[in-house]
């Protein structure tokens, strides 16, 4: 019988040593699931359901993915809350998105300009995939400055040696403008949340006008006219009189070279925020005017051209006005991991309607010159023409830039421009001064080469 008392008691001490730990165990399971994270957690945050919260720019947005904005699970952090009772805690809030790689290039100042790099995180992941941070530019200013050339047109030579007539002197290209400046102002509105946006781009070049000269002293004979001015009378005479045996012929251009873009673009890279490329398309409209005037003056009795009653003029003034549609492209890749430095290409080709007009004139201070014989006779050799022709017209540019700052940018590129289709004055001088009738059909099958360097500062907001 006291065997068995004992041995009963020590199955009810063996039971009760199990319940107890078993209650023990639940009650440390449970104390850690209220109270073991320390932040006052109403249950583990392991079986926390889905909850939106308040985004720090004021929209709602959803429980945030930690591997869609986070670069590491280590980000995912509580807010402190102890005195909350109950409820659920309050949630962490994203750290500012940064591109892991050091490239993030997002949408631009002006359309295409990537503000890439670690101090700037624009992007999160692709321009739709979200939103954009505030620093990101929704609005583009470009100043800047122009220099640009001109590449020479077909000869054309005005003067000649009277003892040699293959020794021709005052070619054309001489008076071609070497150095044109002017201004580059651009415009533009992106939305990053549809990737396309508005760009209105406006440059210039005002050349100071040029000039060449040929004197009796580089010729072996007389300076002579290339022309035949005999065909003509100028102030009571043959017009040949003022142009031969002269003490001075010159030659003085006049340009201006003016370029309107009103442009729709499209942000084409998409993909991953940390990609040192940005691409992207346009297309819209162009307007370009080209004014070119050539004039050819002659001295017979001193060698300066100051509108005397004997210098007879040959001015030939020429506009181009092209409307039309262009398409193009523009790339830009940063150079390496974090660098401030990028490189730029680009290209665009539009189709134009020229709508081209010349003025031919003969004369002087004493009048207009005219013709002296066959049938256009007594006429005055003073002809407007005009006429609407096709042009085309490609554009390559290549540069390299510099950020200075999230929101500024140093752009320095070179850039080609043809067009062909231009009404040149060259081609509207026939060479029998008497053919009025064909210096009245317009010439429109000139080309037009430009080329030179661009360089300024954009300010996106």
């Amino acid at each position: 019988m006291p065997q068995l008392y004992l041995t009963r008691c020590k199955v009810a001490l063996g039971t009760s040593a199990v319940l107890m730990l078993f209650v023990g165990g639940f009650a440390s399971v449970a104390q850690a699931q209220f109270y073991g994270n320390g932040y006052g957690w109403a249950q583990s945050p392991a079986y926390q359901p889905y909850r939106p919260y308040t985004s720090p720019y004021g929209n709602p947005q959803p429980y945030a993915n930690p591997h869609q904005q986070w670069n590491s699970v280590a980000n995912l952090q509580p807010v402190p809350n102890p005195g909350q009772q109950g409820g659920y805690p309050q949630q962490a809030q994203a750290p500012p998105v940064q591109s892991s790689a050091g490239y993030g290039n997002g949408p631009s100042t002006v359309g295409y300009n990537t503000f890439g790099g670690d101090s700037c995180g624009c992007d999160s992941g692709g321009c739709c995939d979200t939103c954009c941070q505030p620093c990101c530019p929704r609005w583009g200013i470009y100043v800047g400055g122009v220099w640009l050339t001109r590449e020479d047109e077909n000869h054309r030579n005005f003067s000649y040696d009277s003892t040699n007539e293959a020794f021709q002197l005052l070619d054309s290209q001489e008076s071609n403008f070497d150095d044109g400046f002017g201004p580059e102002v651009r415009l533009s509105w992106f939305n990053p949340c549809c990737c396309a946006g508005w760009e209105a781009a406006y440059w210039g070049v005002y050349p100071e006008d040029s000039f060449a000269y040929a004197y009796p002293s580089q010729v072996g004979g007389v300076l002579n006219g290339i022309f035949n001015f005999d065909q003509l009378d100028y102030n009571g005479a043959s017009a040949d009189n003022n142009v031969n045996i002269a003490q001075v012929h010159r030659l003085r251009r006049e340009n201006e070279i003016h370029n309107v873009e009103f442009n729709r673009l499209w942000q084409l890279s998409r993909g991953r925020a940390c990609s040192p490329w940005s691409f992207q398309a346009l297309a819209g409209f162009r307007y370009i005017r080209f004014v070119d005037n050539l004039q050819f003056a002659s001295d017979p009795s001193d060698a300066v051209i100051d509108g005397d009653a004997d210098e007879l003029n040959y001015a030939i003034d020429v506009d181009n006005d092209l409307y039309g549609f262009q398409l193009g492209g523009r790339a830009e890749r940063q150079c390496f991991r974090h660098s401030r430095w990028s490189l730029t290409c680009g290209a665009k080709v539009g189709a134009f309607v020229n709508d081209a007009e010349a003025h031919s004139l003969i004369g002087g201070t004493a009048g207009t010159a005219t013709v002296n014989n066959g049938p256009n006779n007594g006429l005055a050799f003073d002809i407007t023409s005009d006429k609407n022709d096709l042009a085309m017209m490609a554009e390559l540019q290549a540069g390299i830039a510099y950020r200075i700052a999230c929101r500024w940018k140093l752009r320095a590129e070179y850039r080609m421009i043809g067009i062909t289709g231009v009404a040149l004055p060259t081609n509207q001088i026939y060479q029998d001064l008497r053919g009025l009738q064909d210096v009245q059909f317009l010439s429109s099958n000139g080309d037009l080469i430009l080329h030179g360097g661009f360089l300024g500062v954009e300010w996106g907001y």
